[in-house]
């Protein structure tokens, strides 16, 4: 029997997606298309970890569904928390 092929993810900047038992959150996208990203156990009251950088390919590997769309102002605040601002667009 054939295995069922994944689903293609839609990866979107704001968006939370659940890998295994982390949560992460798409920040933004370097200069050369990599994305920004950052982590929590998939608990949510957690702070979000500081960010990462990783490739499309790796983040949708490893994430298996988007969970939840933040609202701006928490975007922002996480950007600046995680200071991913000093990735994005770099």
């Amino acid at each position: 029997m054939k295995a069922k092929a994944k689903p293609k993810l839609i990866i979107a900047i704001g968006y939370v997606y659940k890998s295994g038992n982390q949560h992460r959150l798409i920040l933004g996208y370097t200069k050369d298309g990599r994305i920004v990203y950052a982590a929590r156990s998939g608990i949510k009251m957690n702070a979000w970890g500081i960010g990462d950088v990783c490739s499309e390919q790796w983040f949708a590997k490893v994430c298996s569904v988007r969970l939840e769309k933040v609202e701006h102002k928490t975007l922002l605040a996480v950007i600046a928390a995680t200071q991913a601002n000093k990735r994005i667009g770099k």
